[in-house]
């Protein structure tokens, strides 16, 4: 809790270290895109491995003199019918997730040069993921899936970077630090292949409380529009 209140009143106070050189946006309004994937989809870079949905997908900041509020927000569905693995098997199995995250907080800017830009703030974030699988692996004769949800909610200063090509399009990227507070719930469920094994009860697991902390490097790169 004290590392928590002195990373606040830090970034509480840069807007008054760095007053003199901040900017004035002209601009009211700007949307954001999060182009990592398409860019790395294009390159064909190696480094991404499962369903590789950006974190958020779209960004916004509502302008005022030298700060700007800002939300984001990204989700992701994915639902499938997966084939069973034994003749015989007339269930029909379906696995499907949906996860959602969103942010809001308030950034301070300060030009570096005519077109790099350097910002830094807090967000108040939120996480929810859900997944209901009928089956992920085959054993004994059952089918064995799971249901689970975990929802969290943090705080996260950050610092990003960004370089103006034109006065209405601008690239950035930023780092931050989050304090998470998390909840985790997961079932574990039995599917019977056939007739001949009997119905298993599944198994619920305790909740799990936790808290933690999470750096997150400037691995993306938003495509900002000022309207």
């Amino acid at each position: 809790m004290k590392t928590l209140l002195v990373t606040l009143i830090f970034f509480i106070q840069l807007p008054i270290v760095f007053g003199q050189d901040s900017t004035t946006n002209t601009f009211k309004n700007q949307l954001g895109v999060d182009a990592t994937f398409f860019i790395k989809t294009y390159f064909q870079f190696n480094e991404f491995t499962g369903n590789p949905i950006p974190n958020y997908m779209l960004t916004y900041k509502l302008n005022f003199e030298k700060s700007s509020f800002r939300t984001a927000f990204g989700v992701n569905f994915e639902s499938f019918f997966p084939n069973s693995a034994f003749d015989g098997d007339s269930n029909n199995y379906h696995n499907k997730s949906f996860d959602f995250v969103a942010s809001a907080g308030w950034e301070w800017r300060s030009m570096i040069s005519k077109r790099w830009l350097f910002y830094y703030g807090v967000d108040a974030r939120y996480l929810i993921e859900k997944s209901d699988a009928d089956v992920n692996y085959y054993s004994g004769g059952y089918a064995n899936g799971n249901i689970s949800q975990l929802q969290e909610v943090g705080i996260a200063p950050f610092l990003g970077i960004g370089f103006n090509i034109n006065d209405r399009i601008s690239l950035t990227t930023e780092t931050s630090f989050a304090f998470i507070m998390s909840q985790s719930e997961q079932t574990t469920t039995y599917i019977p292949v056939s007739s001949d094994y009997p119905e298993k009860p599944n198994i619920i697991d305790p909740k799990v409380t936790s808290q933690y902390t999470l750096f997150l490097p400037p691995m993306f790169l938003l495509i900002n529009f000022n309207l």
